[in-house]
C-alpha cells in the first residue's frame, strides 16, 4: 500500500494533512490525484479538495456547509450533502485533467435521512444519473409490537404422536 508520500516500496505511513482543524471522511478522486474531505476550518463543516500526495493546492467545494463527499466514478462531479437549511444532495461539476477546477453546483434533491455527518448514506451510479438512498418506511396502520411465544416441553406434547 502506498504511503502518503506515494512511494509504494515504503511500508511507513505518514500524515497527508496536519492542520489545527478537525477533518473527516477523506475520499480519493477516481484518478487518485486529489482527496475530498470535510474540514471545520471555516467554523462549519465544508467540503474541500487537496492535491495528492503533496496537499499543497486546496479548493473549497461547498459554501453553505457540506458533508458526505462522494466522487462520480468518471471524476466529472463531486457530490455532497448540504445540511442547512435543508438536507440537500448537491452535485458540483469538477475537472480533474489537466488540472483540477471547480465548476457550478446543482441542488439535486432533499432527503430527511441525510443526517449522518461522517459516512454517506447514499450512493451514485457510475454515470451519475441514478442515486440510491436509505428510506424509512412508514407503516400506514400502527401494529402492536411483535410477540414471542415460548413453548416449554414441546417434545412431550407430541410424544404420543411419534412414529416408530
Amino acid at each position: 500500500m502506498p504511503s502518503a508520500g506515494g512511494d509504494s516500496s515504503s511500508s511507513e505511513s505518514a500524515p497527508f494533512l496536519e492542520t489545527p482543524f478537525q477533518q473527516q471522511t477523506a475520499k480519493f478522486s477516481p484518478d487518485g490525484r486529489y482527496v475530498a474531505y470535510i474540514s471545520m476550518e471555516t467554523g462549519q463543516r465544508e467540503i474541500f479538495v487537496r492535491a495528492f500526495p503533496d496537499g499543497e493546492e486546496k479548493w473549497q467545494i461547498s459554501d453553505n456547509g457540506g458533508v458526505q463527499p462522494r466522487w462520480r466514478r468518471d471524476g466529472k462531479e463531486l457530490y455532497c450533502v448540504q445540511p442547512t437549511p435543508r438536507r440537500t444532495l448537491v452535485a458540483v461539476s469538477v475537472t480533474l485533467t489537466p488540472s483540477f477546477s471547480v465548476g457550478s453546483a446543482a441542488r439535486l434533491f432533499e432527503h430527511l435521512l441525510f443526517r449522518n455527518i461522517i459516512a454517506p448514506n447514499y450512493d451514485v451510479s457510475a454515470d451519475g444519473h441514478r442515486f440510491v438512498t436509505v428510506e424509512r418506511l412508514e407503516d400506514p396502520e400502527p401494529r402492536p409490537p411483535p410477540q414471542i411465544h415460548v413453548v416449554e416441553n414441546w417434545y412431550e406434547e407430541f410424544r404420543d404422536r411419534e412414529q416408530d
